[in-house]
């Protein structure tokens, strides 16, 4: 780097770290400030997970501003503590609180985070160790951390590598049981099961996947070049950037909603021996009503409305009519559908503004849904209908 003029250096390769990585510090602290507001650990978690990935690439960042070529004995890289084995836990914490209403981050939870506390307490014994020995203030390294670096670099990415894949698992278990969850409560689940926790993980994976293709690449193939190396850390900043805004501006809010369902409530199994009267009147409101219409229905609004407990209405329609919530009422908005594109008055309007008027807020779960039911697409279904 010796091309870089003195720290601090603004040229191609600093310019777009500092600019992204600065972005993603605000959305951290954006965060933080949500969190002493609102008290959500999931706020929390995520500005912790922006900072980590932040204090990544600034390290690197420092470096092509110029700073190892102006400070060649400094001490930043005993501070540059390695991440590895905390960030899988906070991934998975993080799809935790989110899909867990009112979580909260308990004493026992503390022990996954124990490893890197490990790690760090070991950490600053070789500083304090090297800091005693002579010399050390003419050197960028000690002599204990010189010693054992190359073996404990080795050790971290092995051990976080395996951390972060057992993280990684079990926080994609819990969304794929958050996904089976909320179709028991939610009428349209496209927002809440698909625009963020799906990209978010998706996207740690793939910041993981490359990682390893760079280290793969680095350390079996062909060396790479800080220039090229430096592409990763591009990549890590719009990452970070991204994730503090979508976890800024995506609304969760409605899994607040969710109520267990315990299906040994007292007033559900009373009232539940017989269900065909709670069938007779589920069937007459929605007909009448038409509640399916409102693309935001949960099954505690329509409890609400009905005046019925959860506990019972979910037994009702689990029970009674042999389906979840989300099939359920998405079964009222097809034939909803089906009605409209007969309706010469309605020809005016798109597919896609009937799917919407008929209470779906997606076109991908339309599509899905409409082929669910009625075995065609719904283009297919109008061909074979004579709509068109």
């Amino acid at each position: 780097m010796a091309f870089l003029q003195s720290f601090p250096s603004f040229n191609l390769f600093s310019m777009p770290l500092i600019i992204l990585v600065g972005q993603g510090y605000l959305f951290a602290l954006i965060l933080i400030g949500r969190f002493i507001r609102d008290r959500k650990t999931s706020d929390a978690l995520l500005s912790l997970l922006l900072i980590i990935t932040g204090l990544r690439c600034t390290a690197y960042m420092i470096g092509f501003m110029g700073w190892y070529d102006d400070y060649p004995t400094t001490k930043v890289n005993y501070f540059l503590v390695d991440f590895s084995l905390v960030l899988g836990p906070l991934i998975y914490f993080y799809v935790k609180s989110i899909t867990i209403p009112q979580f909260k981050f308990l004493k026992k939870d503390i022990w996954h985070f124990v490893p890197w506390v490990l790690f760090l307490v070991f950490r600053i014994t070789i500083y304090l160790y090297d800091v005693q020995q002579p010399g050390f203030d003419e050197v960028q390294n000690g002599v204990l951390d010189s010693a054992i670096s190359v073996e404990l670099g080795f050790f971290i990415y092995i051990t976080g590598l395996i951390s972060r894949l057992i993280y990684f698992y079990f926080a994609i278990q819990v969304y794929f049981q958050f996904r089976k969850k909320i179709s028991q409560f939610f009428s349209n689940t496209y927002k809440v099961e698909l625009n963020w926790l799906r990209n978010f993980l998706v996207t740690y994976s793939f910041l993981f996947i490359l990682k390893v293709i760079f280290v793969v690449v680095n350390d079996y193939v062909v060396q790479l070049s800080w220039k090229q190396n430096w592409w990763w850390y591009f990549v890590a900043s719009l990452v970070l950037v991204y994730l503090g805004m979508m976890g800024i501006f995506s609304d969760v809010g409605k899994l607040s909603e969710l109520k267990p369902v315990d299906e040994k409530d007292p007033e559900t199994q009373n009232k539940g021996e017989d269900l065909e009267p709670f069938k007779k009147e589920v069937l007459s409101y929605m007909m009448s009503e038409k509640a399916y219409l409102n693309a935001d229905l949960t099954l505690n609004d329509l409890a609400k409305e009905l005046s019925i407990p959860t506990n019972v209405l979910s037994r009702v329609i689990n029970s009674g009519f042999g389906k979840n919530f989300n099939d359920f009422i998405n079964e009222f908005r097809i034939e909803e559908v089906k009605k409209s594109l007969k309706d010469d008055s309605l020809k005016h309007l798109s597919l896609l503004g009937i799917a919407f008027d008929c209470g779906f807020n997606s076109k991908a779960t339309f599509n899905r849904v409409f082929k669910k039911v009625t075995g065609y697409s719904p283009s297919q279904y109008q061909i074979e209908e004579g709509l068109k």
